[in-house]
């Protein structure tokens, strides 16, 4: 039998809190990230990073001003928020309905 002199994995689960004031807006989160790690204290890994809501996305992305307008241009033509949506018609939707549910088809 032969012992790997591999280290162990260690696996570290940190939450990082975002908000936004625009419906839509890109946030460049390097830094953040980057404390994490050094937080955690590791040198080398693989970090993961994902949105746990529905209308929020994460995209790895240059942060040149004149492309993330061109972006935020084509989102707003690819799903205008002023279309219609079936998603938004409360009086035939009838599952994931809150009491505080917004008609925001175009943000999913």
């Amino acid at each position: 039998m032969q012992i790997s002199s591999a280290p162990a994995v260690a696996v570290q689960l940190r939450r990082l809190m975002l908000e936004t004031r625009e419906p839509i807006q890109f946030l460049d989160i390097t830094d953040e990230v980057l404390d994490l790690v050094r937080d955690v204290g590791l040198r080398q890994g693989v970090v993961t990073i994902f949105s746990r809501h529905t209308t929020a996305a994460v995209c790895i992305q240059e942060d040149e001003p004149l492309l993330l307008e061109d972006l935020r241009e084509f989102l707003q033509r690819s799903a205008p928020a002023h279309a219609h949506y079936r998603h938004n018609d409360f009086r035939v939707r009838t599952v994931h309905m809150h009491d505080d549910e917004s008609p925001n088809g175009h943000a999913h």
